[in-house]
């Protein structure tokens, strides 16, 4: 985000995504507010959308909060293995956003006899397709 912020000196920013966990009460876009004033980004203005649980809600609550023109360019940086899932929500609210993928989380090195992190992997890609099935049956993405 803040490589891209400071790539594009005149762009808005908005930065989306709340807590999913109900219990706890910190707010992912306090502490990147935090980061980005450490940053150097002080005196950016950027639009937090700290309200939603999830991708739907991220992508629902942002589009009552700016206006998203069909023409104009927008980026969509998340995790790699958000990606899919993310821009398949944005279709649904007719956004056409670039992607731009962070945070890969694949090894550098595979070792077949890893058990540990192999399921740890393993676990992840699953919770990652039963979250791109979930939102295709409840018609939440293209």
């Amino acid at each position: 985000f803040v490589k891209y912020a400071k790539k594009y000196e005149n762009a808005s920013l908005v930065y989306a995504g709340g807590s999913s966990d109900i219990f706890d009460s910190n707010i992912p876009s306090v502490y990147a507010k935090q980061y980005f004033d450490i940053s150097g980004m002080k005196n950016r203005s950027i639009l937090f959308e700290n309200n939603s649980r999830n991708t739907y809600e991220s992508f629902a609550n942002l589009n009552s909060l700016i206006d998203l023109k069909i023409n104009e360019k927008w980026l969509l940086i998340t995790s790699a293995s958000h990606m899919y899932r993310s821009m398949q929500t944005a279709c649904k609210f007719n956004l056409n956003l670039i992607p731009v993928p962070v945070d890969y989380t694949t090894l550098k090195k595979t070792r077949l006899l890893d058990i540990k992190k192999n399921i740890t992997s393993f676990f992840k890609m699953v919770k990652i397709y039963l979250g791109i099935f979930y939102y295709k049956i409840t018609n939440r993405s293209c």
